[in-house]
């Protein structure tokens, strides 16, 4: 990553500044500015487009914070990201925010959020307890600022290359010809939420019969399925024979939603066989 934000895949990017401030028309203001002349220049666009940041703006940035003292589970970048900025609350302090952060909640009808990062608890509280004392308009200014701070901070760390975007999704697979002994490269693949039916990500697996973005970072427990449109590829294997499985689908369980779930597939003409991979 370089700091003008160049070089980068545009999906990735936008994974990155999305973590940063997840405000989509911050994130495309960002990378419309690509490529900046410096790092001062990348952070100044980013200061000016989030200091017009909505009511609704706000609200929706809100919703990807966890409270202060209630550290965010995952392994995505913006959980590792938080559990790192609010480092210096500790349990003692954690047992102080219960009560705090829901007189804020009620005052204001949404949680508190501060720039964490470099403070410890007992500072954290007494800056909470302060902005009790603001009405709802200039609350609603402070929460802005402090977006503004966090959306800063995560960039410098963008900028430097050391937030790291997800290149996989929670589910994956990998297609396998064994009859040729070859990745199928080519071959369609739907994710889909079995109980609906609706779909969640679709992609195509690459050379190597991978495919590595399929759907949602995060999936919760329940059962799904994964469709691959087998039709084009077994029929191209044989012109004269129309595909004895034009469609093959796959359906597994999550249990636990913080694991990554691969699903490979070994594909014949007339035969497939899945498992459990890693």
């Amino acid at each position: 990553m370089r700091s003008d934000l160049s070089g980068t895949a545009d999906e990735d990017l936008r994974a990155q500044l999305t973590t940063c401030l997840a405000v989509p028309r911050w994130v495309r203001e960002v990378m419309a500015g690509r490529p900046y002349a410096d790092r001062a220049a990348l952070l100044a666009a980013a200061d000016r487009a989030a200091a017009t940041l909505t009511t609704d703006e706000v609200a929706a940035a809100l919703a990807g914070h966890p409270r202060i003292g209630e550290h965010a589970t995952g392994a995505g970048p913006a959980a590792l990201l938080s559990r790192s900025e609010q480092a210096g609350v500790d349990s003692a302090a954690a047992e102080e925010f219960v009560a705090a952060n829901q007189e804020y909640e009620r005052r204001f009808g949404h949680i508190y959020l501060v720039c964490a990062a470099g403070r410890g608890g007992q500072d954290l509280l007494a800056d909470l307890r302060t902005r009790l004392g603001n009405d709802r308009d200039t609350e609603l200014t402070v929460v802005a600022s402090e977006l503004r701070k966090i959306a800063r901070q995560r960039l410098e760390k963008v900028a430097d290359g050391l937030l790291v975007p997800r290149t996989r999704s929670a589910v994956t697979t990998h297609v396998l010809d064994t009859a040729s002994g070859l990745p199928a490269a080519g071959v369609p693949v739907r994710l889909e939420a079995y109980d609906t039916g609706a779909t969640l990500g679709t992609g195509v697996t690459d050379a190597d019969g991978r495919c590595h973005r399929l759907g949602p970072d995060r999936l919760d427990a329940g059962v799904y399925r994964l469709v691959l449109d087998t039709e084009a590829y077994l029929s191209a294997l044989d012109d004269d024979t129309p595909a004895f499985f034009p469609e093959v689908t796959v359906s597994f369980r999550i249990s636990d939603p913080n694991r990554h779930h691969h699903v490979p597939v070994l594909l014949s003409p007339f035969s497939f066989t899945s498992y459990r991979g890693s």
